[in-house]
């Protein structure tokens, strides 16, 4: 940052040393400086790509149960919270799918407490949800997604508010006993959640 200004050609001596002009008066002169500060007010953002640690990466697993005993239509389970960037985040799972999905895929749904997220920030997000299979005798099932998360999508779960929903498995994979996905009516999903990027708008100076 320069710290200094100047101006190499202020006046010439010769106007400068005339007695009529009053600059030079007695061998002295008088200096005034008018002072103006611009603050930048350029709206922009800012993307900070970040580097891969423990603190932007996690890993969760929770066990929902109880799957299907409750007979409400289009009932979202939620799992605890768990942190992961500084923020909040949760697995929402619909037995019975959502909308396109609706009777034919368990639909479910990375969730982040929008309490937890400042109003102007957005994280990019990669995530990789696994089905486990609680016999062992078939592999798990992974299902690889990316979304974009700011408190301004990030709703309740109730309804038609609920986002980031993706369809996971077909409820006739999901139902087949061989496929050791359902045991006890209850299941079995893990996320990895992978931060990937934080972008937030550039502050005034």
């Amino acid at each position: 940052m320069k710290t200094e200004w100047g101006v190499a050609k202020f006046i010439d001596q010769k106007t400068f040393k005339n007695p009529s002009n009053g600059f030079l008066v007695n061998d002295k002169c008088t200096f005034g400086a008018e002072v103006f500060i611009i603050r930048n007010t350029i709206k922009g953002e800012r993307l900070t790509v970040l580097e891969k640690n423990d603190e932007f990466t996690c890993e969760f697993k929770w066990k929902f149960e109880n799957v299907f005993s409750t007979k409400s239509h289009n009932k979202w389970l939620q799992s605890d919270f768990f942190v992961c960037g500084d923020c909040r985040w949760s697995i929402l799972m619909n037995p019975n799918g959502f909308k396109s999905g609706e009777g034919s895929n368990i639909a479910v749904s990375l969730q982040l407490d929008a309490s937890t997220l400042p109003s102007d920030i957005e994280f990019l997000v990669n995530y990789t949800y696994r089905l486990i299979n609680q016999t062992k005798i078939e592999k798990d099932y992974e299902f690889d997604g990316s979304s974009e998360f700011m408190s301004s999508n990030i709703c309740d779960r109730e309804g038609d508010s609920v986002s980031h929903i993706e369809h996971l498995i077909s409820l006739i994979k999901f139902k087949d006993p061989k496929m050791g996905f359902l045991v006890d009516d209850a299941c079995v999903i893990e996320v990895k959640v992978d931060v990937l990027a934080i972008k937030g708008p550039i502050r005034p100076n």
